[in-house]
């Protein structure tokens, strides 16, 4: 039988994490055993693939209402996707005018590039120090607002820009 390469392919990617799997396996079984040990690696304190299996599926459900608050990782799911909405909404609502502005009028944009260049280009998490101590609450929501904002802001002025006009 002869396989066709996409699905050669597939195999092979298959077989390899298999590998993976069971190589991790035995590698933290012998450590346990004390018959075959890295150098300044403690392989004897890894999980083995079955207790990260049995350990991601009650991290699922996992929910303590105790004096340790926790929830599963669904529930942490569902808190970050709400985060990335409404910075991305929050962004999509300042971003376009802001774009569509810039686009369309040049005194607007001779305004507006210098400091829009000047604070694009620090990155996201440069900004969270900022988040953390001034605002009270949503810093979250403002590192994807800032991580968010001005590629909307330049693809709106790019879209407007390449438009014709009447």
């Amino acid at each position: 039988m002869k396989l066709d390469p996409g699905k050669k392919g597939l195999v092979i990617n298959i077989l390899s994490l298999i590998g993976f799997v069971v190589l991790w396996h035995i590698l933290v079984i012998l450590a346990r055993d004390n018959i075959f040990n890295i150098p300044f690696i403690r392989l004897r304190d890894v999980p083995t693939p079955i207790e990260s299996w049995y350990a991601f599926v009650r991290s699922l459900v996992t929910r303590t209402y105790g004096p340790a608050l926790t929830y599963g990782l669904l529930e942490h799911t569902q808190a970050s996707l709400l985060r990335v909405i409404e910075g991305g909404i929050i962004a999509f609502i300042i971003g376009v005018p802001l774009g569509i502005g810039i686009g369309y009028s040049k005194p607007i944009g001779n305004i507006l590039n210098p400091v829009i260049e000047i604070v694009r280009n620090m990155p996201p998490m440069a900004w969270i120090p900022l988040a953390v101590f001034i605002l009270v609450a949503g810093g979250e929501i403002f590192i994807v607002f800032i991580g968010t904002v001005f590629p909307i802001i330049l693809n709106t002025i790019h879209g407007v820009k390449s438009t014709g006009r009447r």
